[in-house]
């Protein structure tokens, strides 16, 4: 995030002090506008980007209870 921050001149912030120590990585050419390369790295991981003025804040994604694999059958239970 810091090569994102020196390319686009912005600042970042994390909204979760763990993420600090997440790798994120995509390719990318010096002609992606931010938000798009933002959108890639959102896509790979494990963060969501939000874009307010000048700063990209970084948060942790929410587990999506909504997927199949996070839904439980008729007839089980949680333990």
């Amino acid at each position: 995030m810091r090569k994102i921050a020196r390319w686009y001149d912005v600042q970042v912030s994390y909204k979760d002090e763990a993420l600090k120590n997440e790798t994120f990585a995509a390719v990318s050419t010096g002609f992606t506008n931010v938000s798009g390369l933002l959108k890639m790295l959102e896509q790979t991981g494990v963060a969501k980007f939000t874009i307010e003025d000048n700063k990209i804040i970084i948060t942790r994604k929410n587990k999506r209870t909504d997927h199949p694999k996070n839904q439980l059958l008729p007839n089980q239970s949680k333990l």
